[in-house]
């Protein structure tokens, strides 16, 4: 919103979808970390560019996609190309969403078989979120060995942090 606050809406799909969902994604951190107010006033100023205003749209007309996806319960696998599609889409938008180091992790996951993937956050570092068929689970943790994977599920009552000792 213009005033800097957020808007959330529940995606409103069924609890058979959300497993299924969950138990195909991929959570690792990059031991990255990233300045994420530069690399979003970056995006602010170059979203007036007409070629990056469309890459925004396309950015949100891929989330609608998404997000019709998961309330009519159609092919995940479809969901994972289109988070691969976001992720080509956002790099294009402004320079610091990745980096090399964190590109070769990309690759390596999509060469062991991830459909697709996305930096949580602003990008530049943090974690690695991505989806991949279970067949494909072990090569993606074999290719990405040096990272930590973080188990973690959905919450619908938010963002919970539980640390253990």
């Amino acid at each position: 919103n213009p005033d800097g606050s957020v808007f959330t809406e529940a995606v409103p799909c069924s609890d058979e979808v959300k497993k299924a969902l969950e138990d195909k994604l991929m959570l690792f951190y990059t031991g990255q970390a990233r300045e994420a107010s530069v690399i979003l006033a970056k995006q602010r100023a170059r979203t007036r560019e007409p070629e990056k205003l469309e890459l925004l749209k396309r950015i949100r007309g891929g989330a609608f996609e998404i997000k019709k996806l998961l309330i009519e319960g159609g092919d995940l696998k479809k969901f994972g190309e289109l988070l691969h599609e976001e992720w080509v889409n956002k790099k294009r938008l402004v320079e610091g969403i990745s980096n090399p180091t964190i590109d070769n992790y990309y690759q390596r996951a999509v060469a062991a078989g991830a459909a697709g993937g996305k930096l949580s956050g602003a990008g530049g570092g943090g974690f690695l979120l991505l989806y991949c068929e279970e067949n494909k689970r072990e090569k993606v943790r074999e290719a990405l060995r040096e990272l930590k994977e973080v188990v973690f599920s959905f919450e619908s009552q938010g963002t919970t942090i539980i640390s253990v000792g």
